[in-house]
């Protein structure tokens, strides 16, 4: 509680908790608890106060899923994977979905939203412009906010935390310009990404009921695609298996790598492209462009040939024995 600067004690006890919550190192409480010590909260130092504990929560303390988000190379990924990672933190599901020029960020709580405080409202959807200004430098606002009890949320204190008013609407979210989403992050850290995701696909691992693996290689994909890393060795090392153990078990269930992984990359068309995924490989001891063995062609007299070398740096000029030193005239093969 050092974010909003008041005592955990005080807290739980105005909340009505159970005491362990303040004995327990790393307490845990479930959805009515959660929602109760935010309604408290209020009442104690306000719903402006609480909001802005709130996002120094997660910028200034660097919380892993706000961490998550900005380690992503835009902000499209990073949104998907802070969605992906509060799955672990709260009674919320995050999700996003685009129509190629608005897209909208959806908060679907697990309790009836009239039950949710409004810091709590204000809070979880700027937490969204933080990750945007953190990640990219700039502050990357909604074109619109919206939620069912807008009229319950004093709207000067929205406004403040989200740079826009917030309306009445349907659901809770927000709407962006799509390419807004596009913008790079500077924050981007490979390193950083990987070691949290193998913490939450761990934590995900021991919350989700059991799941077959085509579900498992999905939602590997989503994790790894928005880094550009799309490959069955990479995927089975986050599965903590091997690749002939998922190809066993995904040929077991009728289905393919390749068909769970172009199902996933056709929704980042801005990250990679199925056609160059598939494609294998080239060696690292090849050259950037491939070169066709001269072929044998037959002379007019029925013997074989070979073409001239025709290479701009190593063709014959006309009247010439070849160019530079050691350089011979091909012959003809007899």
């Amino acid at each position: 509680m050092d974010a909003f600067g008041v005592s955990t004690e005080k807290v739980v006890a105005d909340a009505r908790l159970p005491p362990r919550i303040v004995e327990e190192e790393h307490p845990s409480v479930d959805t009515d608890e959660l929602l109760r010590i935010y309604s408290t909260l209020e009442a104690m130092i306000g719903v402006d106060a609480v909001v802005t504990g709130l996002r120094s929560l997660g910028e200034n303390a660097l919380m892993p899923p706000f961490l998550a988000a900005i380690s992503c190379p835009d902000l499209r990924s990073g949104i998907c994977r802070y969605a992906e990672c509060k799955r672990l933190c709260g009674p919320m599901e995050i999700s996003l979905q685009s129509d190629g020029e608005t897209a909208a960020v959806a908060f679907d709580w697990l309790a009836p939203l009239e039950q949710v405080s409004p810091s709590l409202v204000i809070g979880c959807t700027a937490a969204i412009v933080d990750i945007s200004e953190r990640g990219s430098g700039r502050r990357i606002l909604p074109v619109r906010a919206e939620a069912p009890n807008a009229a319950d949320i004093p709207a000067h204190i929205a406004e403040k935390h989200l740079g826009v008013p917030l309306q009445r609407g349907t659901a809770m979210r927000l709407l962006f310009n799509d390419r807004d989403l596009d913008a790079p992050f500077r924050t981007q850290n490979p390193f950083t990404l990987k070691l949290l995701d193998r913490f939450f696909a761990e934590a995900l691992g021991e919350l989700l009921p059991a799941a077959s693996r085509s579900d498992a290689v999905r939602e590997s994909l989503k994790r790894l695609l928005p880094s550009g890393i799309f490959e069955l060795t990479a995927v089975a090392r986050d599965l903590g298996t091997s690749p002939r153990q998922i190809q066993r078990e995904l040929a077991a269930e009728c289905t393919s790598f390749k068909r769970w992984f172009v199902a996933s990359a056709a929704s980042w068309p801005s990250t990679i492209s199925p056609s160059r995924a598939i494609r294998p490989k080239r060696s690292p001891f090849c050259s950037a462009t491939a070169t066709r063995p001269p072929s044998i062609e037959p002379s007019a007299g029925g013997r074989a040939r070979r073409p001239l070398n025709t290479h701009p740096a190593t063709a014959s000029r006309p009247g010439r024995k070849g160019i530079g030193r050691g350089i011979q005239p091909l012959r003809q093969l007899t």
